[in-house]
């Protein structure tokens, strides 16, 4: 399984998901970096379950 974080998680990058789970390779999303998060979480909350917020790229990169 690839684990995979994410710098934002607008239209464009939900659709690249999609298409990357059509590919049924395994990814999962644990980390994405957006200053939309209560929003997304609000749209979105199986899509995000358990997935962490981050403010900057390498704050994420050093916990993920």
């Amino acid at each position: 399984m690839s684990r995979l974080g994410v710098i934002g998680y607008g239209r464009r990058m939900r659709h690249m998901l999609k298409t990357i789970d059509r590919f049924k390779s395994g990814a999962e999303v644990v980390a994405v970096i957006d200053p939309q998060e209560a929003e997304l979480r609000a749209a979105f909350p199986d899509a995000l379950a358990g997935v962490t917020f981050y403010n900057d790229v390498d704050r994420m990169l050093d916990e993920q």
